[in-house]
């Protein structure tokens, strides 16, 4: 799931230079992850600011992962 979280915020992110994109980090811990952002205009990224993702990035992510538990639930 945090491979796949992180994969989707990236592909969430617009595009100009390539920084915010590439600045995705993934932290692991004993049964958690957390995945970040540390450009400084990320928060204007994430309120819609760009053609390119005006629903930002972490809720479209969100939905897409959650979207795949569910399936994996309902699939076993």
């Amino acid at each position: 799931i945090s491979k796949k979280t992180l994969t989707t915020a990236k592909e969430n992110t617009p595009i100009r230079s390539g920084r915010a994109r590439r600045s995705w980090t993934k932290r692991e811990g004993p049964g958690l992850f957390e995945v970040q952002n540390s450009v400084p205009y990320i928060e204007q990224l994430e309120k819609g600011r760009s053609k390119q993702a005006p629903r930002g990035i972490v809720k479209p992510t969100v939905r897409v992962i959650t979207g795949e538990l569910k399936n994996r639930r309902l699939s076993r």
